[in-house]
């Protein structure tokens, strides 16, 4: 049960990391054609634009059923010219893009990764199988097919070193004999 969480943490990071990826270089797109501040006075002074909608430092209109936008300067003389003009003005505050999303993909999605990046080696580290750190600890043996026992009896040589090598392993295996 824990290699299927295991495995499901990794896709679910893997996912994570995708969405902020892409996210961070998702800016919607609009319509709206780019005007520049004088195309716009010059509709405005010619009866073109019946509506605004004013954004911050953005004004946002149609004209002859074209939409558009403009980035207008800090015009003081711009609202007084709009409705001698008799444009219907709209102010909306900025739209400000939530404060969450931008700490979520450029903090804590890193540090999410980074942390599981640490809690995966640590866990091979720990495991019985880390084949890093494991190499001098093999056991394989080597097996080699009809291997004859050796014994005293097949050695040849000095009867006496025969007898003093049956004695040490008659110790090893009974040594309360030898005793005094």
């Amino acid at each position: 049960m824990g290699k299927v969480w295991k495995n499901a943490g990794l896709y679910i990071l893997i996912v994570l990391v995708a969405l902020s990826f892409i996210s961070s270089f998702y800016t919607p797109r609009s319509a709206d054609e780019d005007k520049s501040y004088t195309q716009f006075l010059s509709q405005v002074e010619q009866g073109e634009i019946k509506k605004v909608l004013i954004k911050g430092n953005t004004l946002v209109g149609e004209a002859g059923g074209q939409k558009f936008k403009v980035v207008v300067p800090d015009d003081p003389n711009m609202v007084t010219n709009l409705r001698t003009h008799g444009v219907d003005i709209r102010v909306q505050d900025q739209e400000q893009s939530a404060w969450w999303v931008s700490v979520l993909s450029s903090v804590l999605l890193p540090v999410i990764f980074i942390v599981a990046v640490w809690i995966f080696l640590i866990r091979q580290a720990q495991s019985g199988s880390n084949q890093a750190m494991s190499f001098g600890k093999s056991k394989a043996k080597l097996m080699v097919e009809n291997k004859a026992k050796v014994t005293f009896d097949d050695v040849a040589g000095v009867d006496e070193a025969k007898m003093e090598l049956q004695e040490v392993v008659e110790f090893l295996k009974t040594p309360e004999k030898f005793q005094a």
